[in-house]
């Protein structure tokens, strides 16, 4: 099919004007220059981009589903960089040696009749170098965990009199 003034004007959005994916759909780079409409004029295009210029919403549709693809695959690959980090030798030797140190029970409400979390004060997200690190360590229960997040960064342990020889991290402020 040719392209034609009346074809790109029947086409238009509601407000007037065309989406990105419309003008791309037609070979049109984005931002389009003055004069986009004289030069698509005439030029040839395959039944396919024609479908696509009449229904942007499809297009949108199609390239929202490949995002949403693409934020799964990054998100599933995370997830498993996770569990690869938790099921290692280096972190379980370590996750169980600061249970039996700190005596299996939540250090900021004191419960052990809950599940329990070996809690990163200073959270892996942000301090990657900082995942192994003894110091950087404490018992929390899973509502006390879960509730921190990677946002609060409170040193739940006891004072040093209690921990001889440790050396506590204590969050700004």
């Amino acid at each position: 099919m040719k392209i034609t003034k009346e074809w790109i004007k029947d086409n238009c959005t509601v407000k007037g004007g065309y989406t990105k994916l419309q003008l791309a759909c037609i070979g049109i780079v984005w931002p389009p220059v003055s004069g986009w409409k004289t030069r698509a004029i005439g030029r040839e295009i395959t039944e396919e981009q024609r479908q696509n210029f009449e229904n942007p919403e499809k297009l949108r549709k199609r390239a929202d589903k490949k995002r949403q693809k693409e934020s799964k695959r990054k998100w599933l690959k995370a997830c498993a960089e996770q569990q690869e980090f938790y099921d290692s030798s280096e972190w379980r030797r370590l996750r169980y040696k600061v249970i039996r140190k700190y005596e299996g029970r939540c250090m900021a409400c004191k419960r052990d009749d809950q599940p329990l979390h070996v809690d990163h004060i200073k959270p892996r997200s942000k301090y990657p170098e900082l995942m192994l690190v003894e110091s950087n360590l404490q018992i929390l229960c899973e509502d006390c965990n879960l509730g921190k997040s990677n946002i609060d960064e409170t040193d739940w342990r006891k004072s040093k009199k209690e921990y001889p020889g440790e050396t506590l991290l204590h969050s700004p402020g």
